[in-house]
């Protein structure tokens, strides 16, 4: 099957000794100057402004990795001509929620924070302030797709205790 990959990361400009987060639209016009840029690396954008990667799949990590690898090159590389920085990370360390705000006011993201803030601060700061890796596989069909989906779900608790604290 196919694998593919969703890779989200801090735009940030250094600004003294600190950091601003940048605007999305600033970034995707300046991504948007490269040629297919925006196209060939799926960009899109979280709530809190993260910048979203999601190239498309292809028929093994062996194909996809070096794809990935031109993709955030390319990507880092208009980034740096304009003075950002994509830092990665599970949170983003280097701005508060509230430094960072909701970046992309979106009906689905302005309800989606509405949701979260009457249960408390968590999920508004899960909506700001983290960003993920996530790769995406094929379910296989039939027997063989159900004892793939058995065996994810059991490494699932494995895995989560692996990148607690990453």
């Amino acid at each position: 099957g196919r694998v593919g990959v969703e890779i989200e990361c801090f735009p940030l400009r250094p600004h003294g000794r600190t950091w601003r987060a940048v605007d999305p639209d600033e970034l995707r016009a300046l991504l948007d100057a490269a040629p297919s840029l925006i196209e060939d690396a799926g960009v899109g954008f979280e709530p809190g402004g993260q910048l979203e990667l999601s190239p498309p799949p292809a028929s093994s990590p062996a194909a996809l990795l070096p794809r990935v690898a031109d993709l955030l090159a390319r990507v880092e590389a208009r980034a740096a001509s304009a003075g950002v920085r994509l830092e990665t990370g599970g949170v983003n360390r280097w701005l508060g929620c509230d430094e960072i705000g909701l970046r992309r006011p979106t009906e689905r993201y302005r309800t989606m924070q509405a949701h979260f803030d009457a249960i408390g601060p968590d999920g508004r700061r899960m909506m700001r302030q983290t960003a993920s890796l996530q790769v995406c596989l094929d379910l296989l069909p039939g027997a063989s797709g159900r004892e793939q989906w058995s065996l994810l779900n059991l490494a699932g608790p494995a895995l989560a205790a692996a990148f607690a604290s990453s």
